[in-house]
């Protein structure tokens, strides 16, 4: 948007700040307190115990990402075939955009 801008004359130099534009049209973004507080360490075994108790899909994706410390978006794309004792994240989900090994564990397996 900023380029278009930018070659439409609408944005004067190479040298002008891109975004004061924006800036005036765009409200302010207001820091706000996290709606869920993280989780004390020494809550995490149990929490991992109540989720194994749990049955669903949900529940074994959300044990799925905290044991291999992905991102959610990985642990919800995953596929069969990227997990072969080890996972490859595709680098098309990267945020890099490159191939990533996940370390796993034997807890991933169950």
């Amino acid at each position: 948007m900023l380029k278009y801008s930018k070659a439409r004359g609408w944005i004067a130099t190479d040298k002008e700040n891109v975004a004061e534009p924006a800036k005036e049209v765009m409200p302010a973004i207001i820091e706000t307190e996290p709606k869920v507080p993280p989780l004390p360490v020494e809550r995490v075994p149990a929490l991992m115990v109540a989720l194994q108790a749990i049955d669903k899909p949900v529940a074994r994706a959300l044990r799925w990402t905290i044991l291999t410390a992905c991102r959610t978006g990985e642990a919800l794309g995953a596929t069969w075939g990227e997990i072969n004792g080890d996972w490859t994240v595709p680098g098309r989900r990267m945020k890099e955009g490159k191939s990533t090994p996940c370390r796993s564990c034997r807890r991933c397996a169950k």
